[in-house]
């Protein structure tokens, strides 16, 4: 009986920990969407967001890893996906595609839910501005 108790009151607190985070860090909170489409949307994405970021926690928790949904977005967001632009002396513009150095505490999600932390890898790409044609804007 205690067993089960406990249970269901963990399982009460984790309900109230994902309607926290549908509020504060999902943002799910009054919208004043006048399309009846639009709130559905709205509705649909952050009960998805709700989802993936519970599947992360359970994921992570297996691995003995415990840390809120706030936390997880505090400390992923470092990491970023970057193009450098080069402009050579030949009419040409070199831009190099790359993903900065993943940190200790993203690494460690990373290899608890076994993702590869640059998973796209680098690339380069030449522009011969001298074959580009020109277009107008308005």
């Amino acid at each position: 009986m205690e067993e089960q108790l406990w249970t269901t009151y963990t399982m009460l607190t984790e309900i109230e920990a994902n309607f926290r985070s549908l509020k504060t860090e999902l943002g799910l909170r009054p919208v004043y969407l006048k399309k009846e489409g639009r709130v559905t949307g709205h509705l649909f994405i952050t009960l998805l967001a709700c989802h993936l970021v519970r599947t992360l926690r359970y994921q992570l928790k297996l691995q003995d890893i415990h840390l809120s949904g706030e936390s997880i977005r505090n400390i992923m967001p470092t990491q970023q996906r970057m193009t450098l632009t080069l402009p050579t002396d030949n009419d040409t513009i070199i831009h190099l595609r790359t993903t900065s150095k993943a940190e200790t505490r993203q690494k460690q999600i990373y290899t608890a839910l076994n993702i590869n932390p640059d998973p796209i890898g680098k690339f380069k790409t030449i522009v011969d501005m001298k074959s580009v044609v020109p277009t107008e804007t308005n």
